[in-house]
């Protein structure tokens, strides 16, 4: 349910009222620019022996339209407590707490920028392969007045991954919409999140060519960075989409990433379109609620970059998968970046996507 940001003994009250046995525990988003006291509000769940895992987006949304002044909260029943990691992902021998325990699934919130993310992916991957279906979204990675990303009744935590064993099984389904324009480009030299030379040359140099009506022989770093916001780039994939990834930065080294992208990858330069973006949000939900089993609940993981590009025309997004989601009622968050396992059983971190996850028994 979506709430306003009123006083904090109204939010507790209302949010306790709402819990019950099958559902005790409680996932919360709440907005960077929320002006919810937080210190206070999770002060006052802990004594009200509410049981919560939460973390901090750039907006939450409904049906109707998002918010930057109102929370988010979702209830489950976690299987046990949530699990966090650090930054080095310290306590991922804790991972074999799940090897035996009552979850269905894995609900995963991750700081976008966390350096060990992509390993720790590769970790629960071959840990559990497809046995437990794994979904989740990153969350703020600029400073914020909170002070991290995640937070529990006992801290607030920054730079950190949190795994949120579910009792319930989940359906998922992620589409993105953008379509390939220019490439393929190999990674010939890369250093982590940062690519350095495309095609053997150098990476700004090969993504300004791609544009020689939009972009002069004078450009600047703050030029190419404005320009990928239209046209990222995405991962070839040989079944289904690709995948995409977001620069952040653009410097003499060459093009930083949220996440890793590794050498003798094959990237293209991609756009989206109002339709295309809209076909996919769309059949993301639509294929997520397909379902033979009772839904329990629905929770969306949608790209603030979808949001800035769509402009206004993202109310029409979120009205357009109400209207595909049976009756379900349309509730998630803009985060940066979507974590869920493929078709195939794979986990992916994907960029300006949509990732629809419906709950069962």
């Amino acid at each position: 349910m979506i709430l306003s940001c009123t006083s904090v003994d109204k939010l507790v009250s209302t949010i306790k009222t709402a819990i019950s046995k099958e559902k005790p525990d409680c996932f919360i988003a709440i907005p960077s620019n929320c002006s919810l006291d937080l210190d206070n509000f999770r002060a006052q769940l802990k004594a009200e022996d509410i049981s919560f895992v939460g973390a901090i987006y750039p907006f939450v949304f409904d049906q109707d339209d998002a918010y930057d002044d109102k929370i988010l909260v979702k209830f489950y029943k976690f299987a046990h407590p949530p699990i966090f990691f650090d930054e080095n992902c310290k306590g991922s021998s804790d991972l074999k707490i799940l090897e035996n325990d009552a979850s269905n699934s894995l609900l995963l919130l991750s700081h976008a920028t966390h350096p060990y993310l992509s390993n720790f992916l590769v970790d629960l991957f071959k840990k559990f392969g497809a046995s437990k279906k794994v979904a989740g979204g990153c969350t703020i990675f600029e400073e914020n007045k909170f002070g991290g990303n995640l937070f529990d009744a006992d801290q607030i935590y920054n730079n950190y991954i949190v795994l949120i064993p579910l009792i319930s099984k989940m359906q998922i389904s992620l589409y993105h919409g953008w379509k390939e324009i220019s490439g393929p480009y190999i990674v010939t030299k890369a250093n982590g999140q940062t690519v350095e030379h495309l095609n053997w040359e150098s990476a700004n140099q090969v993504f300004a060519g791609a544009f020689p009506d939009l972009v002069g022989d004078d450009y600047n770093f703050s030029d190419l960075l404005n320009l990928a916001r239209e046209f990222p780039f995405g991962m070839y994939k040989e079944l289904g989409e690709c995948i995409i990834r977001d620069p952040i930065q653009f410097t003499e080294k060459g093009i930083t990433f949220l996440t890793e992208i590794p050498e003798n990858t094959v990237l293209f330069i991609l756009q989206g379109a109002k339709k295309s973006l809209f076909s996919a949000s769309f059949k993301a939900v639509k294929e997520s609620i397909d379902l033979d089993a009772k839904i329990e609940d629905h929770l969306i993981f949608n790209c603030t970059a979808r949001k800035i590009t769509l402009e206004e025309d993202y109310k029409e997004e979120l009205k357009n998968m109400s209207e595909v989601s049976l009756g379900n009622m349309i509730e998630g968050v803009y985060g940066y970046g979507e974590i869920g396992t493929n078709p195939f059983g794979f986990l992916e971190i994907n960029n300006r996507s949509c990732l629809s996850i419906s709950y069962y028994k």
